[in-house]
């Protein structure tokens, strides 16, 4: 952001006004000259530095059995007619973490601390990608409206713990769908289970993130 000052002269004597004048468009050229160079080299700093922002994906389960997942398996068992080709259910809480600054690895260490339960969760923590574990179908479920908890969430880590480089937090829940199918047939059941069951269709989205 520029911002621009106007001084006003009261020119007593003409020539104290005059040396006056340049005096002070000297030091103000001088202060702006120095203030540019600054600026170049903190860009250049940046630029040669490759500072981007950073996305942490911190994935969170259960250890013990999760009775959400246990009831989503039973309704597609046995009222949705998937007994034949699901083998099984279970899921994640999926934390996207943007940071601007600081070590990733340092910071997510940090948020498990404070977003995951040790004593009945554990987490992985990914830092600019996301890859899930070979053998299912992950069914990433998030909403398309405004997230009040991943707002809380994120006001929490900036406001209340101190986290300034928090840019942004979004959240989700994955669902892994265990099939006896390989593609494009596990696929085509994942995106069927996603529309009927796991996604209200007014406020969710969703994506397969292909494994198997």
């Amino acid at each position: 952001m520029l911002m621009e000052s106007d001084s006003e002269h009261l020119d007593v004597d003409v020539d104290a006004g005059v040396d006056s004048d340049i005096d002070t468009g000297v030091d103000e050229g001088i202060g702006a000259g120095v203030a540019d160079v600054g600026a170049d080299a903190e860009v250049g700093a940046d630029v040669a530095s490759g500072r981007t922002n950073q996305k942490i994906n911190l994935r969170v389960w259960l250890k013990i059995p999760d009775a959400e997942a246990a009831t989503v398996k039973n309704t597609l068992v046995r009222r949705l007619g998937f007994g034949k080709v699901l083998e099984d259910v279970k899921k994640e809480r999926l934390f996207s973490i943007e940071i601007d600054s600081g070590d990733p690895e340092e910071m997510a260490r940090s948020f498990a601390k404070e977003l995951v339960n040790e004593n009945k969760e554990s987490h992985k923590v990914l830092i600019d990608t996301l890859e899930f574990e070979e053998g299912y179908v992950p069914v990433k479920v998030a909403l398309h409206i405004e997230d009040g908890e991943a707002i809380s969430t994120r006001e929490r880590l900036r406001n209340r713990l101190g986290f300034k480089n928090v840019v942004d937090v979004k959240k989700a829940t994955v669902w892994k769908l265990y099939f006896s199918l390989l593609r494009p047939e596990a696929e085509m059941n994942a995106r069927e289970i996603a529309e009927k069951l796991l996604i209200n269709p007014h406020k969710d989205t969703y994506e397969i993130l292909m494994c198997l």
